[in-house]
Formats: C-alpha cells, structure tokens, sequence
C-alpha cells in the first residue's frame, strides 16, 4: 500500500437547498476560480459527525476533526463555527466489508487565497495547498440539489495559524461580496460529516 499523504486544516462552510443565488454567482464568478470535473464521491454512512470516510478517485480518503470547533469572534459569530481537520488519502483499492456508501454529486468552482499574493486560480503548492481554499458548489444527493460554500485553510504554522487564515479570507470575501452576509445568515452552518448525517436513515443509500 502505498504511503498515505496527511493534511491539516481549518474549515468554514454553509448549505442551503437548490442553487446559488444568481447575484452571489455572479459575484464569485469575479475571484480568479476555475471549474472543476464533476466528481462522484461515495460516502460510508457513519453514526458519527466527527469523521467521514469516502472513495474519490481511486483513492480512500479519511477526514476526522482534531479539536473542538471555535467560534468566530463577534460580530461574525453567527456565522462560524471554524472546525479543524486531519485527512487521509489511501491510494488503492481498500475493502470496507459491510459498509453502506452514498453517493455524492459534485460540481466544484475553486479559487484559492494566499496572504501575500492575494487570489490566486490555483494554490501555488502540491499536494498540499497554501493559504486558503474557496469553493462553491452544487451538490446532488439522492436526486435532489444543494448548494454548498467553503473555505478550508492550510498553514505551515499549524491549526493555530489556518484558523486565523481560514477568519482573515472570510473576512475579505464578506466585505468584497455584500450579497453574502444576508445569504450565510440563514445557511445551514455545517461541515460534511454533520451535513452528511440527514441521509443516513434515508433507505436505499446508492
């Protein structure tokens, strides 16, 4: 098997049903972001909001949170909380014997942020990214369409220093995109594991 790649970050995100507003697309249509292949993730349904465990590209990938979630400082409380991650990628075929999977429809814009050259197109590092991840998405689950918004934030100093990046970015894209502060007020304020969770007594997961 071959070596696992790890990564830490910190992580903002929000759901909301249907798509985008078109004046908050139309937005983020102006960060340098660049379309992504749709991609078709297959989660194993867990109990459990504090770890996923899904297969994306031939590739297992294990996401579980090393620390408790903080909130933002006011006045931008009601919009976090900031959660902190660990992730896995296991290359390979890996048998998960019993497992329920669900799939995942994702169509993925990405635009990443770097405190000295400001909005990139893409992070100027692999395989792990510097400074900050944006991407907003649509989502398709069991026929029905969600959008989804994120920041994810990686920073050589630790948690520590991709909390304060992944706080700085939103900051500079709240006030860059007016339209979103009404929008992320009434999200759903939720990291994948715990968004996850509505579909887990759902019948029929494939």
């Amino acid at each position: 098997m071959s070596t696992p790649q790890v990564f830490y970050s910190a992580e903002l995100r929000w759901w909301g049903t249907g798509y985008l507003p078109q004046p908050v697309t139309n937005a983020l249509q102006q960060l340098p972001g660049q379309d992504q292949a749709p991609r078709l993730d297959r989660y194993v349904m867990q109990h459990t909001a504090l770890s996923s465990i899904k297969w994306r590209e031939g590739a297992l990938e294990v996401k579980s949170m090393t620390a408790d979630p903080t909130e933002l400082e006011p006045p931008l409380e009601r919009f976090g909380p900031v959660t902190f991650w660990e992730k896995w990628r296991l290359p390979g075929k890996i048998e998960l014997e019993g497992a329920q999977w669900l799939s995942v429809h994702k169509y993925r814009t990405l635009a990443f942020y770097h405190p000295k050259e400001g909005w990139l197109l893409q992070s100027p590092t692999t395989p792990i990214p510097a400074g900050c991840q944006l991407e907003w998405s649509k989502v398709e689950v069991k026929g029905r369409t969600y959008w989804s918004l994120g920041l994810e934030a990686f920073d050589e100093a630790g948690l520590q220093g991709a909390e304060a990046l992944v706080t700085s970015t939103f900051i500079k894209l709240m006030e860059g995109i007016s339209e979103l502060e009404g929008l992320l007020r009434h999200a759903q304020r939720l990291d994948y594991p715990r968004w996850l969770r509505q579909f887990s007594s759902s019948g029929d997961l494939l």
